[in-house]
């Protein structure tokens, strides 16, 4: 295991050495196979070695023997001018990659969308709320050939969202990951309501979508 301790401090040249760009407060655990350290989801790999009292890289290569190597990291590790410059591109539309199932997802799973708004188009005023809702349907609807999507237009697909833009708001954390946002409504997929005043469940409105070419 030295061998493997000793790597992690040192930089991989070509290849990124994500514990010595992010540090080990930015590593966060978001999954493990074995209850005896169930405990630590949703916690960073240096709070980890504070409660084990070990050293970071000591912790890390222990867990992952414990779990057979069967552990999920979180990495908080991109500059947020960089995100914000970027975000104001013209070109850039905004998506999440977040995937259910996790005991522990990254925060974006559950709040996107409602933070890009709120953060991005509300409070600092980087995007009007036109170009920002673009960003997030009409535009990568295009951009990935989904058709009648994205687009509020009779005889289009009626797939949309209803929020208050002074309340709506981002509640998910690194530390509460599964929090659902609030400020929204009523959501309509495909022309049926889905979620009206509230969290409802059970219903399945939606369809796998094929390019339109």
């Amino acid at each position: 295991m030295g061998r493997f301790r000793k790597r992690l401090k040192e930089s991989w040249g070509d290849e990124d050495n994500l514990s010595l760009l992010c540090g080990w407060e930015n590593v966060i655990i978001s999954s493990v196979k074995t209850e005896k350290n169930r405990w630590a989801l949703g916690k960073s790999v240096r709070k980890i070695a504070v409660r084990r009292q070990q050293a970071e890289d000591e912790t890390f290569m222990e867990l992952f023997m414990e779990e057979d190597g069967e552990v999920s990291v979180l990495l908080n590790h991109i500059a947020q001018k960089d995100m914000e410059d970027t975000l104001m591109f013209e070109r850039v539309s905004v998506a999440s990659d977040g995937p259910p199932g996790a005991k522990a997802p990254h925060p974006r799973l559950y709040g996107t969308f409602p933070k890009y708004l709120r953060e991005f188009v509300r409070e600092k005023k980087l995007l009007t709320w036109e170009e920002a809702i673009y960003k997030i349907t009409r535009q990568p609807a295009e951009r990935f050939h989904l058709g009648e999507r994205g687009i509020l237009r009779e005889g289009c697909y009626a797939d949309i969202t209803i929020f208050d833009p002074d309340t709506i708001c981002d509640t998910a954390t690194f530390d509460h990951p599964v929090s659902y946002p609030t400020g929204i409504s009523h959501v309509i997929v495909n022309g049926k309501p889905v979620l009206p005043q509230g969290l409802t469940g059970g219903a399945r409105e939606g369809t796998l979508i094929r390019r339109s070419y």
